[in-house]
């Protein structure tokens, strides 16, 4: 069944081998499990369910039958359906012959039963019988002893002898019997004779020993066919795993052999391209030999000129480095004397800043004149009044008020217009303090320009000595490549006769390719053929 699953997985139906998945859990689980813990005392109830799963899942499987498309895969099938119908027959027949055994065992111990009870009776009734025989014995003792005495011991003997011939045997001795049929113990014949109960117990007990000898043969035969079922079950699932795998190798092994062919294909367009474009190459190729060595002829002119001129120009490159080599001890020069003047500028910038704390001194000074001169006019003005109001007596006090203020006027003219000059001062040394924070910051950038112009320098120092020995170098590589293009005109005649021969192995090259791909596809057919089948 597991195979089955497996192999349903190559039809590419989901359904089907979703199916299959559940027909092969409910066979582990319901039939299998059930039929090996099915025993001879399990209820009749359990056999339909057991016989009824049986048959469905038989059904089921064979209502799948007419999905399989592969032809391996339905003949897998049917082998395997055949044998789970052999399996499904034989598993009714142990559980009928498990179930009669179970009837045939239950009706035994009925029998028993029934038989232990008689016994039973009867060696109660005996023993009632001789007790009441007894009893009356001795009431007829008490008249006539001897007569009654007599009498009592024939009736009980009578009466013993009538139940033993009943029995067969001694009452104990039946009971001990019943028990050891009862623990499954048939061997009960000792020999004596067979009468009475004791004659139809052993007949029964033989029977029952034949009916359960029976059953047992039939259930080992059961068992046997079942494990036969069993093994042939395997032999066929292995066998058919076996296929399958094989099968899948030879899938696998054409798919493989498939992309190889793919690949060969590809590389054989690949190359049949290639080729052709190399053909064309090579006559390409032959024809333009003859303009390389025309152009070689030129290119052997030319670096001549080449060294000559190389050599011209490590002329000019020595020179160019002694005239650098100037330049850079000049702009050195010019170095020192900007931060000589970046110096002096600093100093400027400082007695600038020292000025206009002068010119503010002067201002303040200029301020407390001024204030001065208000209070002297303000005084001038209140003599004035005073010499007014003296009258004549006070004119010549009022010609002097007036003319002190005048003086404080002019005073205060006078100071105005020189505190209007420092603020001018003022003004004009902040300007040029900022000028000089301009002028320095000017000066130290060109003090970097001239600084980086130095390092350019060295660097062009530099550079022009490895230039002298490049061009050197070029010129000495010109005169060995003028030797080599002559070697290089030769090759070229050689190269053309082999561009030639290039061009036909490309043609005979393009029908081998051409042959291999018409292989490549017969190929492809045949391995797609090997996929269908």
């Amino acid at each position: 069944m597991e195979r089955l699953v497996r192999s349903e997985k190559m039809d590419a139906d989901i359904d089907t081998f979703v199916a299959l998945n559940n027909i092969r859990t409910r066979v582990d689980i319901e039939v299998r499990t059930g039929v090996a813990s099915f025993s001879m005392t399990s209820p009749a109830g359990t056999k339909d369910s057991l016989v009824r799963v049986l048959n469905e899942t038989y059904a089921s499987l064979e209502s799948l039958q007419a999905r399989f498309r592969l032809p391996d895969n339905r003949a897998a099938f049917g082998e395997t359906l055949g044998l789970y119908g052999e399996y499904v027959k034989l598993a009714v027949q142990y559980l009928e012959v498990q179930a009669d055994v179970g009837i045939i065992q239950v009706e035994v111990s009925r029998n028993v039963a029934s038989m232990l009870e008689q016994a039973t009776k009867l060696s109660e009734t005996g023993t009632r019988a001789v007790q009441d025989s007894s009893s009356t014995a001795t009431m007829a003792a008490l008249g006539v002893t001897a007569l009654a005495l007599l009498l009592g011991i024939a009736v009980a003997l009578y009466i013993s002898t009538s139940v033993n011939r009943q029995l067969g045997i001694d009452p104990g001795d039946l009971a001990v019997l019943a028990d050891r049929v009862a623990g499954g113990d048939f061997d009960i014949d000792d020999g004596s004779r067979h009468i009475g109960v004791f004659d139809n117990l052993l007949k029964m007990v033989a029977n029952l020993k034949k009916h359960i000898d029976t059953a047992q043969e039939q259930s080992e035969h059961a068992r046997e066919e079942s494990e036969k079922a069993m093994a042939a079950m395997k032999a066929a699932n292995k066998a058919s795993e076996e296929a399958q795998a094989q099968r899948n190798n030879i899938l696998a092994a054409a798919e493989r052999l498939e992309a190889v062919i793919n690949v060969v294909s590809s590389a054989s367009q690949q190359l049949s391209a290639q080729i052709e474009q190399s053909g064309r190459g090579a006559e390409e190729q032959a024809a333009r030999m003859t303009e390389t060595s025309t152009a070689m002829d030129e290119m052997n002119s030319t670096v001549l000129e080449v060294a000559r001129n190389a050599g011209k120009a490590a002329e000019v490159s020595s020179e160019t480095k002694q005239r650098a080599e100037a330049g850079a001890q000049i702009v050195h020069s010019a170095v020192n004397s900007i931060q000589d003047v970046q110096r002096q500028s600093v100093q400027l910038k400082e007695d600038m800043g020292v000025l206009e704390g002068h010119a503010q001194s002067i201002n303040n000074i200029m301020a407390v004149i001024s204030d001065i001169a208000d209070q002297t006019n303000l005084l001038a003005l209140n003599a004035a009044i005073e010499a007014a109001r003296a009258g004549d007596a006070g004119r010549g006090f009022a010609v002097v008020a007036d003319e002190v203020r005048n003086l404080a006027e002019k005073t205060m003219a006078s100071t105005a217009d020189v505190a209007s000059a420092i603020r001018a001062i003022q003004e004009s040394a902040t300007k040029s303090v900022q000028q000089l924070d301009i002028a320095v910051q000017t000066i130290s950038q060109a003090t970097d320009l001239a600084t980086q112009s130095g390092d350019a320098l060295s660097s062009i120092v530099n550079m022009a000595e490895e230039t002298a020995d490049q061009v050197r170098a070029i010129a000495a590589a010109s005169e060995e490549q003028s030797a080599s293009s002559e070697e290089i005109t030769q090759s070229i005649g050689h190269v053309t006769t082999i561009s030639g021969e290039t061009a036909e192995a490309m043609r005979q090259s393009s029908e081998a390719v051409a042959e291999l791909t018409r292989q490549t596809q017969e190929l492809s057919s045949l391995v797609a053929e090997m996929k269908r089948s």
